[in-house]
């Protein structure tokens, strides 16, 4: 791993809960979830917001805004690969699924990507990629 190395991964979800809402748990659901610090977690409303120069991940960001997805999240843990990025998403996606943003039994509608070897792919369908 080189210092310059920067892992990202990204989910795009719905909540019905404000952006302000979800700001304001951010940092608790990170300390249940036991996110590291050097973890950056961005969070914007509406997934055209979400800034890139990336073709593909700019094709996704526009098919979860045609489908109506609310929210999107980029992490970027410095020093590690996509593969540990998006096992701290998943941990915090998790989180939260379980906290005050969301209703006991509400299904959750979004889902988590990561690029490997040069493609996106859905966390938890890796191997039908």
């Amino acid at each position: 791993m080189t210092p310059k190395q920067m892992g990202r991964a990204y989910a795009f979800f719905d909540c019905k809960k404000s952006i302000k809402q979800i700001g304001r748990s951010i940092s608790k659901i990170r300390r249940f979830a036991q996110i590291p610090p050097m973890v950056e977690l961005k969070l914007v409303e509406g997934p055209k917001n979400l800034k890139t120069r990336d073709r593909q991940l700019k094709e996704i960001r526009d098919v979860a805004t045609e489908e109506n997805i609310r929210y999107a999240m980029k992490a970027m843990f410095p020093g590690r690969d996509n593969l540990s990025a998006v096992h701290e998403l998943v941990t915090f996606m998790t989180q939260a699924y379980y906290s005050v943003l969301y209703q006991e039994g509400e299904p959750f509608r979004g889902k988590i990507i990561y690029k490997v070897d040069g493609k996106y792919v859905e966390w938890g369908k890796e191997k039908d990629n």
